[in-house]
């Protein structure tokens, strides 16, 4: 009867021993657990940190782009303007060239005419004029 009291007490301390490990290695295998999760937000938190500041990094240098892009467009449109206006001065000026120069060669064209006439007349009056003299 001691022996199997005996051997009762120590299965009891055996079955105690047990239970305490295992508590032990349930309690160290939430801790751990915990720390793990701990671990992954604060590795998910960089991470996406990370993340916002590369795509923040992107955005500056697309908007970047897209801004100079811009100003590129703009200076073409300006450009293409200005061409425009040069080429519609020059038209305008070449039109006015034209018409003066064919104002100047009417007027040309009259005063020449004015001169063959008003030398028809001179030598009509130096005629005159000689044929006054030899009747004198």
């Amino acid at each position: 009867e001691i022996r199997v009291a005996e051997m009762e007490r120590r299965t009891k301390e055996f079955i105690q021993r047990s239970g305490f490990e295992m508590e032990e290695e349930r309690q160290k295998a939430r801790e751990e657990r915990t720390n793990l999760k701990r671990e992954a937000r604060e590795l998910e938190a960089k991470v996406e940190e990370e993340m916002r500041k590369r795509v923040k990094g992107l955005e500056e240098k697309l908007q970047g782009s897209m801004d100079g892009k811009a100003e590129e467009l703009k200076l073409q449109k300006l450009e293409r303007d200005l061409i425009s206006r040069f080429d519609s001065k020059e038209q305008k000026l070449r039109q006015e060239l034209k018409d003066s120069s064919e104002d100047f060669r009417d007027k040309t064209e009259k005063i020449i005419q004015e001169l063959k006439d008003r030398g028809g007349e001179v030598e009509t009056f130096v005629q005159r004029l000689k044929e006054l003299l030899r009747q004198l």
